[in-house]
Formats: C-alpha cells, structure tokens, sequence
C-alpha cells in the first residue's frame, strides 16, 4: 500500500497537508473474546487541519477486489490517541452492524 495514495486520500478528504510519521502493524479486537484483526496503519501529522493533528489510515480489505483501493480513514480526536484506537473504533461499528 503505497504512502503517498493513503496521503493524497487524507489530504483530499480533510484539506489539509499530511506527513507520514509511523507505519506499522496494528492488532485489535472488537470484543474481549473476538478474533484479533490485524491491519498495516499509517500515523500521518496533518498541518492546516481546524481540529484534528493526527489522521490513521489503512486500506480495507473487505472487498478483495475493489475497483479504486478503497481508504479508512481516522482523525485523532475524540479518544483517538493511538494507530490501536481507530482499528478498534471500525471493528466496534462493524459488529454493531451485524
């Protein structure tokens, strides 16, 4: 998963300037006794941005075979405070979902 995509996506979503930081391999689950899930997140400082200093993002493989990668994207506000907290947040809402 190319940087720059994930940036690019960040800086059209959110209008603003993004600079990667940290990339690394999150694992996390949505329940206490759910399967772990792991995912390859970006940590990007974002500059210009009227709330948020942090974005996390990641490509989602839900689709296997989308037409355009298809981009999670998390601000650090509100209890975000870590590449952990977002995978968490989008595991929670799926399994609200079902």
């Amino acid at each position: 998963m190319p940087t720059d995509d994930l940036q690019q996506a960040i800086e059209r979503a959110h209008h603003c300037r993004a600079s990667l930081l940290e990339s690394r391999v999150v694992t996390a689950r949505c329940t206490d006794d759910g399967e772990p899930v792991s995912r390859h997140i970006k940590t990007f400082a974002l500059q210009g941005h009227s709330v948020a200093r942090r974005a996390y993002a990641w490509q989602r493989v839900e689709n296997p075979h989308p037409a355009e990668p298809e981009y999670s994207i998390v601000l650090g506000i509100a209890g975000v405070n870590s590449a952990e907290d977002p995978l968490r947040l989008k595991l929670r809402e799926i399994y609200n979902s079902l």
